[in-house]
């Protein structure tokens, strides 16, 4: 499963999606050259063939965040801040 990454931070849904900033500790390890959002809500699968190859990674701390905020939203237990 893959998500999408924009720059366009303004599409941000609180409690939901995950900013990297450049003041974040995991952003050159990222592979973003600006700051970006992590889009939940662009969720789709690709065979391992479909993948070329990495750009980056983040902290396992946040990936845990987005694995946790997104199974709260398909078990549909909002969070305060994601209605």
């Amino acid at each position: 499963m893959a998500c999408g990454i924009s720059t366009q931070t303004r599409h941000q849904i609180a409690g939901f999606d995950e900013l990297i900033a450049p003041t974040d500790a995991d952003y050159a390890a990222s592979g973003v050259s600006a700051e970006s959002l992590v889009r939940l809500g662009f969720l789709g699968t690709l065979a391992g063939k479909q993948i070329a190859g990495s750009l980056g990674s983040v902290a396992a701390e946040r990936l845990q965040r987005l694995r946790e905020n997104l199974a709260r939203h398909l078990r549909g237990k909002p969070t305060s801040q994601h209605p």
